[in-house]
């Protein structure tokens, strides 16, 4: 049996060696195949189109503001800014961009679908996206916070009733601007959170927590760190967007006085 096993390897190795010898012929590299333009019969197609929302629409922005209180939930104050689709005043010529406030309504595709958010989330988003055809409606007064506590069922609320005032009465001016009927929710950190209750989702404390790595005390502090860092850059984001829009307010009214 040794032998034999010693005769098998002594045959593989004499094999291993042949093969690593150089070849007396060296075979051609074969041509690699070019695109003919077709693949098993399926022609190219064109291009892949730019995203819709790439650019700014065709329609100019409107703002207001406004300022409710909920009877139902103890007089809670529910804050609430509009952006809709409006007409650029005659003569002037402003950027679709930012919202300017009172501008009059441009009604030729309404009623506009619906979005609404708190106006952390509409102030970055809601100037662009009503260029295309949307009205948006950001709660102004709900933010984040660093724990969990009773703004958690709250927020869901006044997002709730600020849709059903825009649905039931609307702002003044922008009467049949508004599709109720098409609403959506959208957001991001405590707004992602307004938006997943407002469909429907329910909170389990212990499944959150199970999916930190660490439940301590001493990673709290890291945490509320972080929360506090995002709290500023809103803060700071919300800054400069008011300067922008005051920005736009000024040229627009030198632009009419010198008309």
């Amino acid at each position: 049996m040794k032998r034999l096993t010693c005769l098998t390897f002594g045959v593989l190795l004499a094999w291993m060696l042949a093969s690593c010898g150089t070849p007396t012929t060296v075979p051609s590299t074969p041509a690699l195949p070019q695109p003919t333009g077709e693949i098993d019969g399926i022609k190219d197609t064109q291009a892949p189109s730019a995203y819709p929302l790439a650019e700014p629409g065709p329609y100019y922005v409107g703002r207001l503001t406004l300022d409710f209180e909920d009877a139902s939930r103890h007089n809670r104050p529910v804050g609430i800014e509009v952006w809709y689709p409006a007409v650029l005043p005659e003569g002037s010529t402003g950027s679709r961009l930012p919202g300017v406030e009172k501008r009059d309504p441009d009604r030729s595709g309404a009623p506009y679908p619906l979005i609404v958010s708190s106006s952390s989330t509409g102030g970055f988003f809601a100037p662009y996206l009503v260029t295309h055809g949307f009205v948006w409606v950001g709660i102004t007064t709900i933010g984040t916070y660093l724990v969990m506590n009773p703004e958690m069922i709250d927020q869901p609320l006044d997002i709730l009733f600020a849709l059903e005032q825009v649905a039931s009465n609307p702002p003044a001016g922008l009467a049949g601007m508004i599709d109720a009927d098409h609403a959506g929710a959208i957001g991001y950190s405590f707004d992602g959170y307004n938006a997943l209750a407002l469909s429907g989702a329910r909170l389990d404390p212990d499944y959150y927590l199970d999916q930190c790595p660490d439940r301590g005390h001493g990673h709290f502090k890291r945490y509320v760190g972080l929360a506090i860092s995002a709290y500023n850059l809103r803060r700071i984001g919300q800054e400069l967007i008011e300067i922008r829009r005051k920005q736009e307010q000024l040229a627009e009214k030198e632009l009419r006085a010198a008309a």
